[in-house]
């Protein structure tokens, strides 16, 4: 019975069971950045997580198999090549990969999104994660562009279009040329 609950400030040894894997860190570290994450990094990862559940009402998860962390759904405001997206994403033991639990963690990511009135959500992987990319689409997500992220290339997969890319601007127009009616109430 796999257990889904909010992380805590507390979680660092939790999260470090699932982040301190070899080959589950390999697909989420940087450029020039190697090996499983220390438990100093989980700890910081955990109270990070732990605070945005305290600002804004949601965020990540983290699954458990018994006494044991098996996986983590993220569920937080991020950037993505400059702009602000609201990202889902999941992290898996690798004893447990290929047994559905990246769906059941991204969709439970997508339905506390959901939930929270998001209508947008965005999930990216490194280009080659075929496997994490398999997942997106199985949560219905739709594939809009590549990017760099901390120096590797990046795929971008979201839930619905971003608004500048669903509404058709006319040629003298863009969402840039808008200004407020009352813009002095901006200042």
């Amino acid at each position: 019975m796999l257990e889904i609950r909010p992380v805590s400030a507390a979680d660092g040894r939790a999260m470090l069971q699932v982040l301190g894997d070899p080959l589950v860190a390999a697909w989420l570290r940087g450029a020039g950045e190697s090996g499983p994450f220390t438990l100093a990094e989980c700890e910081a990862r955990a109270a990070r997580n732990a605070a945005h559940w305290q600002a804004h009402g949601f965020g990540s998860s983290l699954a458990f198999q018994g006494e044991r962390c098996v996986g983590r759904a993220v569920l937080a405001h991020t950037l993505v090549a400059g702009r602000a997206e609201l990202e889902i994403g999941w992290a898996v033991a690798s004893d447990m990969w290929g047994q559905g639990l990246a769906t059941q963690l991204g969709a439970h990511a997508l339905q506390c999104a959901t939930a929270a009135g998001f209508e947008r959500v965005v999930a990216f992987t490194r280009v080659e994660n075929v496997a994490s990319r398999r997942v997106m689409e199985k949560l219905g997500l739709r594939q809009e562009r590549e990017f760099s992220h901390h120096g590797l290339p990046h795929v971008l997969y979201a839930s619905r279009p971003a608004m500048s890319e669903a509404v058709i601007w006319p040629e003298n127009m863009s969402p840039s040329s808008i200004t407020p009616r009352n813009s002095s109430a901006l200042r």
